[in-house]
């Protein structure tokens, strides 16, 4: 469905190039953001409870165990979290219609 979209089809083409042009390594960056991914970050996060978080899940990322989602709310009751269907690893690519909105609304409440 994106790539009948055309609006949205120059931005795929356009980062599809950028990922796998001879000046990048996208595997090598998604790797380590990956195993960073991996390593304890609950000091981080518990560093930011001043600072609004809302963290955006997409319902078949199939590298998150959604069965562990009330103890990570229990865990930091500052965030939001919100699960989004319809989307999977390429969320933002999926979903960018609502993604959008919120992230210019966060913006906007940052800005005030």
């Amino acid at each position: 469905a994106l790539l009948e979209d055309t609006e949205m089809l120059p931005v795929l083409v356009s980062n599809l190039s950028l990922m796998s042009g001879k000046s990048t390594d996208a595997a090598g960056a998604f790797a380590a953001e990956y195993i960073a991914f991996q390593h304890d970050w609950s000091g981080g996060v518990r560093a930011m409870q001043n600072t609004p978080v809302c963290v955006i899940l997409a319902k078949e990322d199939p590298t998150f165990n959604f069965d562990g989602l009330p103890r990570l709310k229990e865990a930091y009751p500052w965030i939001s979290f919100e699960v989004m269907d319809r989307a999977g690893l390429a969320l933002m690519y999926q979903r960018y219609e609502d993604l959008i909105p919120k992230i210019a609304a966060a913006a906007r409440r940052a800005a005030a």
